[in-house]
């Protein structure tokens, strides 16, 4: 019930036979809204202390006894508030609480700051509390009981969260750490149990945890190892196909290899991407090879094939290209510094002619360079731009986007041969293809007074 613009008179208690008594305050403010009564009379006592509101009704007085309330408004305000009884209420409107739940909350977590409280409602924790939290305690696994808002937002802060909805959130995705839970939303994660699983897998990025899923790579490892397979250009082929082609560049020029010596070069090749810990093969490594007939029709039907040597049917052997049948890429801003030997030289393209020049005379027909794009704007001759274009082929990374980086995929994806002192150190750190296998295809060199020196090249 709530009563509206209450008149109060306070009266001193009198005997008069026509006094009754209500058996509860919620009696009297019923019956005064149902006879629409507006005055309230406060009795007071012998010690002129207030002790009953009554109604006049029908030359009747009607009365119960205060409990400890001024008013009859604030009984009503504090039933609605479910305060329990006039002290607490008081209490609790004194110190700026204005519900029971609040202030009991405040009570028992022993909260003497009203700005804490403050925080904690402003916060969310409150209605958190009350709405979410009681509401669903099987989906929490907390190794703490919480009783409270303020026991909820203490454990939240200490764990970085300011704030019930990112708590909240955090939580039903299996995170109770802010920082690991803003880590795991940048970095594409939506729970807990798929970030655990990317970084013991060694997955930064939730998306290629999913892609490794869908790749059946086991981890961060093995997906490194297929895609480095998956690079070596051969459209449509098994990953036992892919493997020959990279045998094959890497066997020295001009040699003859019988194909039972590559059955078992590629079979030795195969089994390193066994796994460790089990000796079984990964379930991506999708093998094509049924026999020694199905590699020789490979060998002499392949197009990629071709590119590393031919197949004699009759000899039953397979013969490597000289290096001057391969294509090959020159590493443009190496060169280009590198005048006499001397890496710190103010950049020439006179190198790259010089050294295209020396290529073209050993054989090379297919010659390209690709170079930074900042190095047009540091050599010292670039009238010579359009003789090193007729020369080969001339491609420039993005700006801001180092060279290597489309040099080494360049290299990865179709084995050609590379032509650069750089040892590409960084590079093998970071990536085990170009540790273990750039140095295959890698050409120094040395240019001076009397031209161009490669010693690989025979």
């Amino acid at each position: 019930m709530k009563v509206k613009s209450m008149k109060y008179f306070p009266l001193k208690a009198i005997k008069a036979q026509n006094i009754f008594e209500f058996l509860s305050m919620e009696d009297l403010t019923q019956f005064a809204e149902f006879h629409q009564l507006k005055e309230i009379f406060i009795l007071q006592n012998s010690e002129a202390t207030s002790d009953h509101f009554a109604v006049m009704h029908h030359n009747n007085l009607l009365q119960h006894a205060t409990e400890g309330f001024a008013t009859v408004d604030d009984y009503l305000v504090a039933k609605n508030k479910s305060f329990p009884d006039a002290n607490s209420y008081y209490e609790a409107i004194k110190s700026g609480y204005d519900s029971y739940e609040n202030y009991y909350m405040v009570k028992e977590a022993g909260i003497k700051d009203k700005e804490e409280f403050d925080k904690i409602q402003q916060g969310g924790f409150i209605a958190g509390f009350k709405n979410d939290w009681q509401d669903q305690p099987d989906t929490t696994s907390l190794p703490q009981q919480i009783n409270n808002a303020f026991e909820l937002y203490q454990y939240a802060i200490n764990r970085g969260f300011d704030t019930f909805s990112n708590f909240w959130d955090a939580l039903q995705k299996g995170f109770e750490n802010r920082d690991i839970y803003d880590i795991a939303r940048e970095y594409g994660f939506d729970n807990a149990a798929d970030y655990e699983e990317a970084k013991a897998k060694g997955f930064q990025l939730y998306e290629h945890l999913q892609l490794a899923r869908n790749l059946k790579a086991r981890d961060q490892e093995d997906l490194i190892r297929m895609n480095n397979i998956v690079s070596v250009n051969c459209t449509d082929c098994g990953m036992d196909e892919r493997l020959m082609l990279v045998l094959l560049s890497k066997i020295e020029q001009g040699k003859r290899v019988s194909i039972n010596k590559l059955m078992d070069l590629l079979e030795k090749s195969i089994n390193e991407y066994r796994y460790a810990d089990t000796g079984e093969m990964p379930e991506w490594f999708k093998r094509v090879f049924d026999g020694r007939e199905s590699i020789i029709s490979f060998l002499q039907i392949n197009i990629e094939v071709k590119k590393f040597g031919t197949y004699d049917n009759d000899g039953e052997f397979f013969e490597i290209n000289h290096m001057k049948d391969r294509k090959v890429v020159i590493d443009g801003s190496n060169v280009a510094h590198c005048s006499r030997g001397n890496a710190k030289s103010k950049p020439k393209l006179e190198n790259l002619i010089l050294l295209i020049s020396f290529l073209q005379s050993k054989g090379f027909t297919e010659i390209s360079i690709i170079a930074d794009a900042s190095l047009r704007h540091k050599i010292v001759d670039t009238e010579k731009m359009e003789a090193v274009k007729d020369l080969a082929d001339y491609q420039e990374s993005p700006s801001g986007t180092s060279a290597d980086k489309f040099i080494l995929d360049r290299v990865k994806n179709t084995h050609c041969l590379l032509v650069s002192n750089d040892t590409f150190r960084e590079w093998k750190i970071a990536d085990p293809w170009i540790a273990e296998n750039i140095d295959y295809y890698r050409l120094s060199f040395m240019i001076n007074q009397d031209g161009v020196l490669m010693p690989d090249l025979k």
